[in-house]
């Protein structure tokens, strides 16, 4: 493969990541900061093509709920949520536990689902948007196959 494109997907990997956390912090999506920490590429080859592929390190898939939101149904469990609580550094009145809250939230939750915030589709757009150089270096078909193969690979 060309070792010139792929040292350009490897810059574009390192960008993507770090959109993808200007659009975490503009979405007020950190709290304990351990997404952003969790938050990774890798360029990929494959027969005849290169890839990026975003890697979310986390245990829990966090970057997934995140961007793409939960639907209603069954109660998330509640020791992240107390994490959560935890690390937001939230005030608890006298007499409450982290736990109570919890449990409250993942009721929530389950009765309203969690809104999506599409960070994923806004970062890979604002890269888009500032690499015209790179598309016309490599090509808008193919960078549109990277984009899906990417968004696929969540």
């Amino acid at each position: 493969m060309d070792n010139t494109l792929k040292n350009d997907l490897e810059t574009l990997g390192k960008e993507i990541v770090k959109e993808l956390v200007s659009q975490l912090i503009q979405a007020n999506k950190v709290a304990s900061g351990d997404l952003i920490k969790n938050l990774d590429y890798k360029v990929l080859e494959q027969v005849d093509t290169l890839m990026i592929q975003l890697i979310d390190k986390s245990k829990d898939q966090h970057l997934k709920y995140v961007d793409q939101g939960r639907k209603p149904g069954r109660m998330p469990p509640t020791k992240p949520i107390v994490k959560w609580i935890t690390d937001r550094k939230i005030k608890l009145l006298d007499g409450e536990k982290p736990e109570g809250i919890a449990f409250a939230i993942a009721k929530k939750i389950a009765r309203d689902g969690i809104q999506k915030t599409d960070v994923i589709k806004k970062t890979i757009g604002n890269i888009l948007n500032n690499k015209k150089k790179l598309i016309e270096t490599i090509g808008k078909d193919q960078v549109n196959i990277m984009v899906q193969k990417m968004l696929k690979s969540l």
